[in-house]
């Protein structure tokens, strides 16, 4: 059932309430600064519950095809929507103009009783992060999540109030490694009764797990600030906007840059289905207890201080929930990091040898131990021990996720994976398998 085409033009109870609710806002003294959203203040709304048109509007409102269906009966949204037809004449000056206000609010109204479905948004800034120079400036990864240069005419048209705006800038100028980019996330959901004045910050999660798939796919100190939310429309019929804030603002100390290129937009975009598959179906068969190793390993981006004694614990860790199977013995986790990483000879003697005194300084940073001078100067390098645990994590997503047949199963990590390093042929036919190694 569509809208009737006579549902385009304004009531007349409509525009002479409207009349009537600017007379009795004039007669306050205050209708420069007069403003609301219906049904948040009762003694406010009852100055025009009582306006001699005020029945007859509702009437004519909740006659329009599509209203029932879509915003509700009468007795459950009337006043709703007829109230928000009157606030949003306000502020104003003047009396001057209001049939045309009003025939313009109608035809707004209108125009979004016709869409279907309720876009809903969410922006939230970035740390340390740039697009590679020559691409795109705004990049479109998956579950409606793109990442684009910080526009604030660009945001004001997708919905977002000028609180938000404001909110953002403040949040950008706090704290080191501020970018121009922002992180926004979209979806949407058919119009009912039950959702008619129901925000929905859901799309936080998306936006989470696409920070999750960058930080798997790339290097840097990439961190997303809290995120803002809208539901952007031609007509607002009551929630409200930009007001709802989820997350949180962790002060920025610095670190490494993340450069977004196209091949890693790629990586990404590959990684959110896998990720989301984990989320909602388990990590069971994951080496290890894959879903620990992915908390610390986000752990060691989101702690504040940033500290690289901590990130290196958080690593650590990290490495262990997936490839300890309950050893605290060093030798072993570098063993099996090395086999699993190093390409070559050389690189795994590398990785070995990294994993080693990696493990050390971490086993002096838990127990309180002093470091020694050689230690503090490794810690320079925790990034690259978050580079080698970033590239198990990336394997090992995939394998959890993955419906194919494999023998590289959790069982295999927890008993057989050191004898099959021992193998040569057998330990690069795993790699293939894994991606650790190209075929």
């Amino acid at each position: 059932m569509g809208v009737m085409a006579s549902s385009d033009t304004a009531p007349a109870p409509l525009i002479a309430l409207g009349r009537e609710a600017v007379e009795a806002v004039a007669s306050t003294g205050g209708m420069a600064s007069f403003r609301g959203l219906a049904l948040r203040n009762e003694a406010r709304d009852a100055i025009f519950k009582p306006l001699t048109s005020y029945e007859a509007a509702k009437d004519a409102i909740c006659a329009v095809p599509l209203v029932d269906e879509r915003y509700g009966p009468k007795d459950a949204a009337g006043d709703r929507l007829t109230l928000q037809l009157i606030y949003q004449l306000f502020p104003r000056t003047s009396q001057s103009g209001v049939g045309e206000d009003m025939r313009r609010l109608w035809r707004r109204f209108i125009a979004e009783l016709k869409v279907p479905e309720w876009v809903y948004r969410g922006v939230a800034n970035l740390r340390n992060f740039a697009i590679e120079k020559g691409e795109p400036d705004s990049v479109r990864l998956d579950e409606g999540v793109s990442i684009r240069g910080r526009s604030f005419d660009e945001l004001r048209s997708l919905g977002f109030s000028d609180f938000t705006l404001d909110a953002l800038a403040e949040d950008w100028s706090e704290g080191m490694g501020a970018s121009s980019y922002a992180i926004l996330v979209e979806h949407r959901k058919s119009k009912s009764r039950e959702n008619l004045i129901t925000g929905d910050a859901t799309g936080i999660t998306a936006a989470q797990r696409a920070i999750t798939c960058l930080r798997l796919a790339s290097p840097g100190s990439l961190v997303m600030g809290p995120m803002w939310f809208t539901r952007s429309g031609k007509f607002d019929v009551g929630i409200g906007s930009g007001r709802f804030r989820g997350g949180w603002t962790i002060p920025s100390t610095g670190g490494s840059q993340y450069l977004l290129t196209r091949a890693v937009a790629r990586e990404v975009r590959s990684l959110q289905p896998d990720v989301r598959y984990l989320e909602y179906n388990g990590y069971e068969r994951g080496p290890g207890n894959l879903d620990v190793a992915l908390q610390f390993f986000l752990s060691s981006y989101d702690r504040f201080p940033a500290r690289p004694d901590s990130q290196l614990v958080d690593t650590i860790t990290a490495a262990e929930a997936v490839l300890g199977s309950g050893i605290a013995n060093t030798f072993k986790l570098a063993f099996r990091v090395a086999g699993m990483l190093g390409r070559t000879d050389a690189e795994r003697l590398q990785v070995f040898d990294d994993l080693r005194r990696f493990y050390a300084i971490r086993n002096s940073v838990v127990h309180g131990d002093r470091l020694k001078e050689t230690q503090r100067q490794m810690l320079g390098r925790v990034d690259d021990a978050r580079g080698y645990i970033r590239r198990l994590l990336v394997a090992f997503v995939r394998l959890a996720a993955s419906s194919s047949p494999t023998r590289y199963t959790k069982q295999f990590f927890k008993e057989n994976l050191d004898a099959e390093l021992q193998d040569e042929q057998a330990r690069r036919r795993m790699l293939r398998e894994l991606g650790l190694i190209r075929q």
